[in-house]
């Protein structure tokens, strides 16, 4: 049986992110990595599946599956359609319990329309708990569909696969710097410590909402030997964390192959990398 070509799928503003992966080549190196420029708002028509813009985005992928041969799409649901949460074993394990927390969380609506995922956390007394709201992510099943296999997968987990491919096992604060929100995870140990997003109107207030965020989440204060940025905004919010993040890390941008530590036969892109990190990482089995 033929190795499968991963195609690793993020969309952000009027952008179509892709990393191609062929299974026979070595675990990190890629075979592409490009961005294709839309005249609609690529998050907002997979989500809503407006007619007029949601099938300029389905031929774009088609034809990246054509083009690449890809066999597997692997796509990041964007944190916003999203629900997190740190739930304790005893939660997870008792059957009422486990209930009433998802149905607080994704209040008004039916079980059945609720897609629940669970993932294991360095804590071994809790597990994070992730809720879609299936109507919502509906536009993202049918992309994944037009690929004989498919994934769809949340944004820490392409960090928390960074992560584990690397295998970093100082403390990592990694921060997707996205038009109106911030996703930040932490991994210690190379396990996930904690994942979290919240929005921003205006990037001045972005230390305030740190701050706070930071006050109410244990870990996002706690120590990060490295701290790390990506995403299409990274390049001018880094100055503006910067002066909230702690001193002592190091500072970086994921903006070279080198340091996301993958490979490509191109050398030299029309885009900023770091905007590609999720797209790459889901390429490449993270």
């Amino acid at each position: 049986m033929a190795a499968p070509v991963v195609l690793g799928l993020s969309a952000t503003e009027r952008q179509l992110v892709y990393a191609v992966h062929r299974g026979d080549d070595a675990p990190g190196e890629l075979a592409a990595i490009g961005r294709i420029q839309l005249n609609v708002d690529v998050e907002a028509a997979i989500m809503r599946r407006d007619p007029e813009s949601y099938k300029w985005v389905v031929a774009a992928v088609d034809r990246l599956l054509t083009e690449h041969q890809a066999t597997r799409i692997r796509i990041v649901v964007p944190a916003r359609s999203e629900c997190w949460a740190s739930v304790t074993k005893l939660v997870h394990d008792q059957i009422e319990e486990r209930d009433a927390v998802i149905g607080t969380l994704m209040a008004g609506l039916p079980r059945k329309q609720i897609q629940v995922v669970w993932h294991d956390m360095a804590q071994r007394d809790h597990r994070m708990l992730v809720l879609r709201d299936r109507s919502l992510i509906e536009g993202y099943r049918q992309l994944a569909e037009l690929a004989p296999e498919s994934e769809w997968c949340s944004e820490f987990e392409a960090v928390g696969g960074w992560v584990a491919r690397t295998g970093i096992k100082s403390g990592v604060l990694a921060i997707g710097c996205h038009e109106s929100h911030l996703v930040v995870t932490s991994h210690t140990l190379g396990k996930l410590r904690g994942a979290t997003w919240f929005g921003y109107e205006d990037p001045t207030d972005l230390p305030y909402l740190w701050t706070e965020a930071a006050g109410t989440t244990g870990w996002m204060a706690g120590v990060h030997d490295r701290i790390v940025l990506y995403g299409n905004h990274s390049w001018h919010l880094v100055n503006r964390l910067r002066p909230v993040l702690d001193r002592k890390a190091d500072l970086m941008r994921l903006e070279e192959l080198h340091i996301m530590e993958v490979a490509s036969p191109e050398t030299t892109f029309n885009f900023p990398l770091d905007e590609a990190f999720t797209a790459v990482q889901l390429a490449v089995g993270g």
